[in-house]
């Protein structure tokens, strides 16, 4: 890759140079130092983020969002893997695969929760 590209090892960065890199130096003074948000709403948020992205091993049975794994296909934007957007027939070519009368395996509890993308427990 040496050959494509110019040799920058000698150059400085400027905006290093010329713009400040303390992030207060872009905010208000009067205001600087005060919280985005109060306390009590951050313990709040905490919380909350705790409780979802621990669900799936806190539940009994599956939740809501999972019988009816598929449907969003086609009415959300999907990322192929080369984390492009995959194409609507990409999309009807994996749904053709599918065995949505066998999905889930009864054998299994499938979860799905916001943050927490899939968690498999065995019943068995």
């Amino acid at each position: 890759m040496a050959g494509c590209l110019p040799d920058l090892s000698n150059r400085e960065i400027l905006d290093l140079e010329r713009m400040p890199q303390e992030p207060l130096a872009y905010l208000d003074p009067a205001t600087a130092r005060q919280p985005l948000i109060a306390f009590e709403r951050q313990q709040d948020m905490a919380e909350e983020f705790l409780e979802r992205f621990f669900l799936a091993w806190h539940t009994e049975a599956p939740l809501e969002s999972t019988n009816r794994p598929f449907d969003w296909i086609g009415e959300e934007v999907a990322y192929a893997e080369n984390l492009r957007p995959a194409g609507a027939e990409r999309l009807q070519e994996l749904l053709r695969q599918v065995d949505r009368d066998s999905y889930p395996d009864r054998k299994w509890m499938v979860f799905s929760s916001g943050s927490v993308i899939c968690a498999i427990v065995s019943k068995a």
